[in-house]
């Protein structure tokens, strides 16, 4: 989305849609508005007596919902491309689009501290072309908290099954008084460790356009320099892009129609077929950074993130050099493999040490089968300059029987004496796989 200037400035009559048709939910704590002339975007949160913290410059801004896909460019025949995207592949997105063509809103409704919204996206590159889809949002207030529930449901008349894209889940841009990315980083989450400074005015603005993290405790937050802000809880994931635009002479300024602005995304690359319904879940956590390192926690405690069942969908699984049956048309997994293909988890976070197996609940066909399961480590963040370890990949070899009949497969990682991130399973040879569920043990 908004990953430089647009090509020209909002309006006056644009900055009016931001001004006016804003519905409000509100607490006891904080107050949300989401703009329905702009898809149900968040265009305004904020405790009781405190300032708005979400930037609305351009319509890329916002926290809203922005969906990848192939193909790229996604550039249909007789349509207009925005010439700061030609980059870009099919990119649905909730307030509309870079000529600032808006979003259709087709519902929405308050029931007491909670907002429902469903719209019709535009394709963020392109001039007033809609998305083949919508999208549906369940905003909930609880105590500082924002829940939210959100929904793709796809209806692409290109019923290709294109590569896995990295998704923004969702995306997060605040005024630029909002600058610091904040998280944990270690490898002892949940030990009340010492928090890093991924993105500050030491480290500058070359993290623009967006550098990628990994935070194991599961949330990552954008603060003034007094430590307040908002933090962004994303169960699926531990991964997440972010930066700050606008040079660093303008860290620590601005509001919602000034083009500074600090941006953080949870994410993870995921599969969207033509006609999947695809839900994820986050939460919106406004306060100090003690209080949203907190009630993080304490929302990841209600998550398993060691056992994936694949019986309604792919749990965030996806492959390279494989296509499967299609989204709706399996209770599994359900590919044919190769040796260029490989089968890689979400991002998430184990201890080094903690788990010593992973258990594979499938039927392989094709003779014994050689692989190599391949684990992401990192024992801090990406960047050296952020005082961590770089990543490193650790792979350890794997034979499990090809006989066709449906069992529990095990592999030895006991091994292992990294933290790890993501699972990464490569073929070796050439088969059949309905996998079932993934266990780590």
């Amino acid at each position: 989305m908004s990953n430089q200037a647009p090509h020209y400035l909002a309006l006056e009559e644009d900055y009016k849609i931001l001004d006016e048709n804003v519905v409000y939910i509100e607490n006891e704590y904080i107050k949300l508005g989401a703009n329905v002339a702009l898809g149900g975007a968040i265009t305004y949160l904020a405790e009781h007596g405190n300032r708005n913290i979400i930037n609305s410059w351009d319509w890329g801004r916002q926290v809203q919902l922005s969906f990848y896909s192939g193909p790229v460019p996604f550039h249909p025949e007789g349509t207009e491309m925005g010439k700061h995207w030609t980059h870009t592949g099919w990119n649905p997105i909730q307030t509309g689009d870079c000529f600032f063509n808006r979003s259709k809103v087709l519902e929405y409704k308050i029931e007491g501290n909670a907002l429902y919204v469903k719209c019709i996206p535009m394709q963020w590159a392109l001039n007033n072309v809609p998305g083949e889809c919508t999208f549906e949002l369940w905003y909930t207030l609880d105590h500082k908290t924002v829940n939210v529930t959100a929904r793709l449901n796809n209806n692409r008349s290109d019923k290709t099954q294109y590569p896995a894209c990295g998704q923004e889940l969702p995306a997060v841009y605040t005024n630029g008084e909002f600058y610091r990315i904040v998280s944990y980083v270690g490898e002892q989450p949940g030990t009340n460790g010492k928090l890093t400074e991924i993105v500050s005015k030491n480290t500058g603005d070359r993290h623009w356009p967006s550098e990628f993290m990994l935070y194991p405790e599961g949330w990552v937050a954008l603060l003034d320099d007094n430590d307040y802000g908002v933090g962004v809880y994303n169960p699926h994931t531990c991964g997440a892009v972010g930066g700050f635009a606008g040079g660093v002479e303008r860290m620590g300024i601005g509001g919602a129609k000034d083009g500074q602005t600090g941006t953080v995304s949870p994410t993870t690359s995921v599969i969207l077929d033509h006609n999947i319904v695809y839900t994820f879940y986050y939460s919106l956590i406004v306060g100090d950074v003690a209080s949203i390192r907190e009630t993080a926690l304490e929302l990841d405690k209600k998550v398993d993130h060691r056992k994936f069942r694949f019986d309604t969908d792919r749990q965030n699984f996806y492959y390279r050099g494989i296509t499967d049956k299609g989204y709706g048309n399996q209770d599994c997994l359900d590919f044919d493999f190769n040796p260029e293909g490989m089968l890689c988890s979400p991002f998430f976070f184990v201890k080094a040490g903690e788990c010593k197996k992973i258990l594979i609940d499938a039927c392989i066909e094709g003779g014994e089968i050689e692989g190599k399961a391949g684990f992401r480590c990192y024992a801090e963040t990406t960047r050296p300059d952020h005082q961590g370890t770089p990543c490193s990949f650790a792979s350890i070899p794997f034979k499990i029987s090809g006989d066709g009949i449906r069992k529990i497969h095990e592999i030895d990682i006991s091994g292992l004496d990294k933290p790890f991130f993501r699972m990464m399973f490569e073929f070796l040879k050439k088969g059949k796989a309905k996998i079932y569920s993934i266990e780590l043990v």
